[in-house]
């Protein structure tokens, strides 16, 4: 295994105070050789 994330996650604060997640991941392996991209709006 070349990369594990276990537990990842990414909020913001909105200006009305309200927590918005925009990245949860609970667990992710990614294999010696093998490629991925995040992909999503900006």
């Amino acid at each position: 295994m070349s990369l594990l994330l276990e537990h990842v996650r990414k909020s913001y604060i909105e200006p009305n105070g309200n927590r918005l997640p925009v990245l949860g991941i609970e667990r992710y392996e990614l294999g010696q050789g093998e490629q991925a991209s995040l992909v999503g709006s900006s």
